[in-house]
């Protein structure tokens, strides 16, 4: 009895094993499926989140080209308003020339102004030390030669009618284009008159001389006004007035003030720039604005020198009638 008891135990041993062996091959193979799920999953997480990157990054990309070509396009738009046809007065070029020439033509004219008095062309000019008897000996010379008219010499007066007749005693020729600066010199020399006699080196040195000497110069100053608001008029009118221009337009102040008449104050001119500032945008109508301002305030400047002008032969006539009451 007791063999069969340790054979049914070496036999129920023996099972046993076969049975744990078998057992611990089913969970072996468990656990490497398990691994094995395992891995697959985290390999595709990592896919999952390697596309879900790449994804977000060319999400990002598009959106940024978005963006770009966004402010690229309203950057375009902006520029197309500022610059484009509807910003732009057609005649703007145009319109630009004018206002240089109107700039530098009035400009000009101070300058000018100053050459054209001067003591040698114009013997009362401030400055001057040529003899009265000289001065008139120099304007009947040049009277008989050049401006002698038909009456004068029907007269006896001169020998034949002159090529400018009456050029130096007519106030037309202060104001016409064509007159020569020798005509409108001999002009002005008329109507200022002749200067007064100064006195010589040693007769300055008595007090009669010094008298003479005080009473020219205030001759001279009384006259000097008057003298360069004549020369701004000639300038004005004359091709001189231009002369110094950078566009070597040779525009005088009238021309251009007439040029500006034209495009501004009426007429075809204005016609065709009204439609073309009705059609533009607000760019162009304040370009236009910011150009008609800068005219006006070189206009009245302009007015504000004439006004200046207009009150030094004010003062002036004041000053010799105060002198004359005393």
């Amino acid at each position: 009895m007791s063999s069969t008891i340790n054979g049914q135990a070496t036999a129920t041993s023996a099972k046993f094993d076969v049975e744990l062996a078998t057992s611990s091959t089913i969970i072996t193979n468990i656990f490497n499926r398990l691994i094995a799920a395992t891995k697959v999953q985290t390999a595709q997480r990592s896919a999952d989140a390697s596309r879900n990157s790449v994804g977000i990054q060319k999400a990002m990309q598009a959106y940024a080209s978005a963006v770009n070509q966004q402010s690229v396009a309203e950057e375009m738009v902006q520029a197309q308003r500022e610059f484009g046809a509807e910003s732009r007065i057609a005649s703007a070029c145009n319109a630009t020339v004018v206002l240089g020439d109107v700039t530098r033509a009035i400009s000009s004219v101070p300058e000018q102004a100053r050459n054209w008095i001067s003591s040698d062309r114009i013997p009362s000019a401030p400055g001057g030390a040529i003899l009265p008897r000289q001065a008139v000996e120099r304007r009947l010379s040049g009277h008989l030669q050049r401006y002698c008219s038909q009456d004068e010499v029907s007269a006896g007066l001169c020998a034949s009618v002159g090529a400018r007749a009456t050029a130096d005693v007519d106030a037309n020729t202060l104001f016409d284009p064509t007159s020569s600066q020798e005509d409108v010199e001999a002009y002005i020399n008329n109507l200022a008159g002749d200067p007064l006699d100064k006195p010589t080196a040693n007769e300055a040195k008595t007090p009669a001389g010094v008298l003479r000497l005080a009473t020219a110069m205030r001759t001279e100053a009384m006259r000097s006004p008057a003298l360069a608001s004549l020369a701004v008029l000639r300038t004005q009118q004359a091709g001189g007035s231009g002369a110094g221009l950078s566009s070597q337009s040779n525009v005088t102040v009238i021309q251009a003030l007439d040029e500006i008449m034209q495009q501004y104050g009426g007429g075809p001119k204005y016609q065709q720039w009204d439609a073309e500032v009705s059609a533009a945008d607000e760019y162009g109508v304040l370009r236009e604005l910011v150009k008609l301002r800068a005219l006006s305030m070189k206009l009245r400047s302009y007015q504000t020198q004439s006004m200046t002008r207009i009150g030094a032969m004010i003062s002036a006539l004041l000053a010799g009638e105060a002198a004359e009451q005393q």
